[in-house]
C-alpha cells in the first residue's frame, strides 16, 4: 500500500476508491479548511480513509487559501468536473455528496447557491465558519498584515529576503528530484516518500500569493460574511443538508447557518415558478473541537513480511492509541458514513438521458456555460417581484466566475429594494 495508501491524483484532485471487493455507493466531494485544504488527503487522511472503507469514493479537491471565495469556487468546480467524468465512466452515475470542514463547508454552501448546475444530492457541512478575515486568520491584523506588507515591500532587504526564500525553495526541489531519480534510493523513496513531500509542500506554497494579496490592500474575504449570509438566505438550494457541530468549537457558525437555510427553504418555495420539494435540514452534535476531523492515525498498520514480525508491544500500543486518541474522529467518520450511505440508498438512479445532459455541460470554458442571468427581468426591464416580496425570482442555470458580478448585482438590487420599502 505504501505511504500514499490507495490515493490517486486525477486532474488536480486526490481520489480514494473503496477497498477491492466493496461496491461504491456514492461520491464524496471533500473540501478541507483553510491552509490544510491545500493537501486534504494528508490533513484529513484518517477521516477520509475510514469513510472510503465503508464504500464511498472520496474526491478531495485541494485549493489554496484565497481572500476571493468565488475565484476559489471556480477552480474547485473545474477540477471536480474532470474527476467526476472519469468516475462516471468507471462506475456509472452515483449520488454526489458535498462535504466540507470549516471554510470548506462555506465553499460547498456557496457552490450550492451560486453554482447550481454543480449538482449534489446531499451536503454535509462540518464546523461551518463564516467570519471576517480578522477573526478567521489568527493574529491577522496584529501580525499577518504587517508582516505581509513588510515582506512584499519594494525595499532592498525585502526583495533580497524573497530571493533567498525562492532560492531555498528551488534547492529543496532539486534535492527532492535527485533523491527520486537516484539509483541508490529504494523504491519506497521514489514511489511514496517523494510524492508525499511534494504534496506537503503545497501547504507552504500557498502562503506567498496570500501575503502578496494582503500587502496590496485586500484584507477581507470576498464576498464579505454579510454578503454570504444574504446569498445563502436567498439562493441556497441543496435538497438535503446535514450540519455537523462539535461541542468545543469556538470557530463554529452552524447555528447561524441553520437559521439562514431554513429561511432559504421558505424563500425558494415561494419564489420559484415550479414545484419544489422541501429542503431537508438536519443537525448532528459530536464531542470534540474544530480540529477533531484533522486527527491522524500516527501508528501505521504494519503487516509481517518474510521472517520479519511486528512486535506485540507495537500492536498493543497501536490498539490503545486507536481506542483513546482516535475515538472522537472515528465516531464522526462512522456516523457520517452511515448517514451518507443511508441517504445514497434512497436517492433514485438517474436516467441515462439526464446523466448525459449533465456530463455534456461544459466545464473548461465557464463563460460559455452560462445559460441565464440570476434575475428574470420583465418587459419593463424590472426585476420580477412576485407576491410583493422583496426577493427577485431566481433563474437556476448558470456557472462561472461571472457569478461574482451576478452576486454583486443581486446584492445591490436587494439593498435598493429594502431602501424603497423602508
Amino acid at each position: 500500500v505504501g505511504l500514499n495508501g490507495r490515493w490517486m491524483q486525477v486532474a488536480g484532485n486526490f481520489i480514494l476508491q473503496p477497498p477491492e471487493g466493496i461496491q461504491p455507493k456514492g461520491i464524496v466531494h471533500f473540501l478541507g479548511g483553510p491552509f490544510v485544504g491545500a493537501a486534504p488527503h494528508l490533513s484529513y487522511r484518517h477521516l477520509l480513509e475510514t469513510m472510503a472503507n465503508r464504500g464511498l469514493i472520496i474526491v478531495a479537491t485541494p485549493y489554496n487559501l484565497d481572500l476571493d471565495y468565488l475565484r476559489t469556487c471556480d477552480s474547485i468546480v473545474e477540477k471536480f468536473d474532470k474527476a467526476k467524468k472519469s468516475l462516471v465512466e468507471a462506475h456509472g452515475q452515483l449520488p454526489i455528496i458535498g462535504m466540507g470542514h470549516g471554510a470548506g463547508a462555506l465553499l460547498h454552501a456557496l457552490l450550492s447557491s451560486l453554482f447550481p448546475d454543480m449538482h449534489k444530492d446531499l451536503n454535509v457541512l462540518m464546523s461551518f465558519t463564516n467570519r471576517p478575515a480578522s477573526q478567521a486568520i489568527p493574529a491577522f491584523n496584529e501580525v499577518v498584515v504587517p508582516i505581509s506588507k513588510q515582506i512584499m515591500s519594494s525595499d532592498f532587504p525585502s526583495r533580497n529576503l524573497r530571493r533567498i526564500v525562492s532560492s531555498v525553495r528551488r534547492v529543496v526541489d532539486v534535492a527532492v528530484n535527485l533523491l527520486s531519480e537516484s539509483s541508490l534510493s529504494p523504491s519506497i523513496v521514489s514511489e511514496d516518500l517523494v510524492p508525499l513531500l511534494r504534496q506537503g509542500f503545497q501547504l507552504v506554497d500557498q502562503v506567498p500569493s496570500l501575503m502578496k494579496e494582503i500587502a496590496e490592500g485586500k484584507q477581507e474575504f470576498s464576498p464579505t460574511p454579510e454578503n454570504i449570509e444574504e446569498v445563502l438566505r436567498v439562493m441556497y438550494r441543496a435538497k438535503r443538508t446535514l450540519l455537523v457541530h462539535f461541542d468545543n468549537d469556538n470557530m463554529d457558525s452552524t447555528a447561524e447557518l441553520e437559521t439562514l437555510l431554513k429561511k432559504s427553504n421558505s424563500i425558494m418555495r415561494m419564489k420559484l415558478n415550479r414545484p419544489l420539494d422541501n429542503m431537508e435540514i438536519e443537525r448532528k452534535h459530536f464531542s470534540g473541537s474544530h480540529v477533531t476531523p484533522l486527527t491522524q492515525n500516527l501508528f501505521a498498520d504494519i503487516q509481517p513480511s518474510g521472517r520479519l514480525s511486528v512486535p506485540e508491544s507495537y500492536n498493543r500500543l497501536r490498539s490503545q492509541f486507536q481506542t483513546n486518541f482516535l475515538k472522537s474522529v472515528t465516531e464522526v467518520s462512522d456516523e457520517l458514513s452511515s448517514f451518507i450511505l443511508s441517504a445514497c440508498s434512497k436517492i433514485p438512479a438517474k436516467s441515462p438521458s439526464l446523466a448525459k445532459k449533465e456530463d455534456d455541460r461544459p466545464s473548461s470554458d465557464p463563460i460559455k456555460a452560462i445559460r441565464s442571468e440570476i434575475f428574470q427581468p420583465n418587459d419593463k426591464n424590472e426585476l420580477v417581484d412576485n407576491k410583493s416580496s422583496q426577493t427577485p425570482r431566481l433563474a437556476i442555470d448558470f456557472h462561472s466566475d461571472i457569478a461574482k458580478q451576478r452576486a454583486s448585482y443581486f446584492l445591490g438590487q436587494r439593498l435598493k429594494m429594502e431602501e424603497v420599502s423602508s
